[in-house]
């Protein structure tokens, strides 16, 4: 089929080709695993969402796009939930290609957020998507790296320092009152970094 072709049409095709053969195995193999998960732990199906294109999820990724353009996503979100197989709390999706699995099952997002992410980790694309929004941190580490920064946030969880809403009033009106008032440009990232600090050291004090 390739004869008489330039040879860097012939690397090319054969480099696609083989992409090709290489994510439908890995396709295949991840398939297997999750049957023989989901059967060892007696997992039900995830309801899914209908697609038009069940290949790549075209459908889905232009509605989305449209949807951050003019607005109104976390409401299309909120619908999904409630209109897929009925009302899910968890459901999956494809999206260029990509499976993922949608949820806002209270055990399974506290299942994720305490595990030591031996079992579970953050995706490169997420990774990059939400670095530019807060950081390194919790929200962007895996590893030795997120551990660390429970540690560091989990004072601020306890059931005496959620429930004390006046000294998170204190030293939110104290990140508050760093904020310029003349529209200058403002580091919100470190305040917000600060502001984890000081609530969590009163934490700690008390």
């Amino acid at each position: 089929m390739l004869a008489g072709h330039s040879p860097l049409v012939v690397v090319l095709s054969l480099a696609f080709g083989s992409y090709v053969i290489y994510s439908i195995i890995q396709r295949i193999l991840l398939a297997r695993r999750r049957y023989l998960f989901q059967k060892a732990n007696g997992c039900k199906p995830i309801p899914s969402y209908p697609h038009r294109d069940r290949i790549l999820g075209l459908d889905l990724f232009f509605e989305n796009v449209k949807l951050l353009k003019e607005g109104g996503i976390l409401e299309k979100f909120k619908e999904r939930y409630s209109t897929i197989n009925g009302g899910v709390h968890t459901w999956s999706q494809y999206v260029l290609g990509t499976y993922t699995i949608n949820t806002v099952e209270t055990e399974n997002i506290k299942t994720i957020l305490t595990t030591n992410f031996k079992d579970f980790q953050l995706s490169a694309m997420r990774k990059e998507a939400m670095k530019p929004i807060f950081g390194h941190g919790i929200f962007t580490t895996d590893g030795k790296e997120w551990e660390e920064s429970r540690a560091l946030l989990r004072p601020n969880f306890t059931r005496s320092n959620v429930g004390d809403l006046d000294v998170h009033e204190e030293h939110i009106s104290k990140m508050i009152a760093r904020i310029p008032r003349d529209r200058e440009t403002v580091d919100l990232q470190e305040l917000f970094f600060m502001l984890t600090l000081d609530s969590g050291i009163y934490d700690f004090a008390s």
